[in-house]
């Protein structure tokens, strides 16, 4: 992608920035749930599928496990909804969001649906952001909703507004657990890579309902597992090899559970020069098969699958993957991929865009050697 077209989305990105709140990640653990899509209860509310999951995941494990709590966009669908009727609804679930404020351990930051609300922040029972960057000691974080990068929601937002209030709602269309399209949200994203890329900072975000981790989608992130297996398999002593190949059929087990998915064929999705570790996406709450959210547990970053065994029985053989039972419930958490923080932030400095030598450094770097 050329200069020309980086420039606005970098632009964008640095404004987002200014905007955000900050925090110090010392010594803290953050968990980012996005797209809740909260609506009135009723039959059309995609809330309502996951809802009790998650008050059972906040109340029995992320707050008494001493969390801060980030709702990083779309919590609120106020594109089909009163928020009167959603508060109504969802009071439990509010008075618990009120517990982690209170405590000083909360964060609402704004999305493309409920983007509404900072027009009635006065009445608001806790602040909204745009954004929230943690600063590390070895770099940012910023965590954002990522409606930013889409032009055409953002141009049109009274235009999507319209649509989903009188034809989408009234038709009973509900929202997807990833958006429309593999094409759309990958604009979004490649939109919201590069200018992380740019900036040499690892950007959160929601928004396109797809779980990213270092910028790779489930699928890429098997293929490239896979790859490594492979190549470790000629490298190992022979004791360890029954260990690898085991490891090699799970990892084929779970591609071919994904073979009916169109992003399994999407290669190269952002950068043919080496993918920088810069993009995650927490993924939604609205999730047909369960929950995705993203873990900062100090020097950690983890992404997170929770579901009912009770209900998903089939989607139980996470192969390789530990699991944490939920004490009284028939919740599981699965840790889908986990990395320290401190080697994803050098690598994104160390092997990030490089700026273009100036004339001075080319003439100098074709100097004869002494002799």
């Amino acid at each position: 992608m050329d200069q020309f077209q980086i420039n606005p989305w970098l632009t964008i990105l640095q404004e987002t920035r200014e905007n955000a709140v900050t925090l110090p990640l010392k010594d803290k653990k953050i968990i980012i749930f996005s797209d809740l899509h909260m609506g009135n209860g009723g039959s059309r509310d995609d809330f309502r599928r996951n809802a009790q999951s998650l008050y059972s995941i906040l109340s029995g494990y992320y707050y008494p496990g001493n969390y801060h709590l980030v709702l990083n966009g779309d919590i609120e669908e106020l594109q089909k909804f009163k928020y009167s009727q959603i508060r109504e609804k969802w009071a439990s679930h509010y008075n618990l969001f009120e517990d982690f404020y209170k405590e000083n351990r909360f964060t609402k930051i704004l999305g493309n649906h409920d983007l509404f609300l900072k027009d009635m922040t006065a009445n608001f029972p806790y602040p909204i952001s745009e954004s929230l960057e943690l600063k590390t000691g070895n770099g940012s974080i910023l965590i954002y909703h990522g409606h930013q990068f889409s032009d055409l929601l953002m141009r049109f937002d009274k235009l999507c507004r319209f649509t989903l209030q009188y034809l989408a709602y009234p038709l009973g269309i509900m929202n997807h657990s990833k958006s429309p399209t593999s094409r759309k949200k990958l604009k979004t994203e490649l939109r919201a890579y590069e200018a992380s890329s740019r900036e040499g900072i690892i950007s959160i975000i929601g928004h396109t309902h797809r779980p990213l981790f270092e910028s790779m989608s489930k699928a890429d992130s098997l293929r490239y597992r896979l790859d490594s297996l492979i190549r470790s398999y000629r490298k190992c002593v022979d004791f360890e090899k029954p260990t690898i190949v085991h490891e090699i059929k799970n990892v084929q087990k779970e591609l071919s559970l994904l073979k009916n998915n169109p992003e399994l064929h999407i290669s190269e999705l952002y950068s043919s020069e080496g993918l920088q570790p810069c993009l995650f996406n927490s993924g939604c709450t609205i999730g047909k098969r369960g929950i995705t959210a993203i873990e900062l547990d100090k020097d950690k970053i983890k992404l997170v699958y929770w579901y009912d065994s009770n209900k998903m029985s089939q989607y139980q053989n996470f192969y390789g993957y530990k699991q944490t039972e939920l004490q009284g419930t028939s919740l599981r958490k699965v840790v889908l991929n986990s990395e320290k923080l401190c080697y994803i932030q050098d690598k994104i400095r160390f092997t990030g865009p490089q700026p273009f030598p100036s004339v001075t450094d080319t003439a100098l770097s074709f100097q004869p050697l002494p002799n």
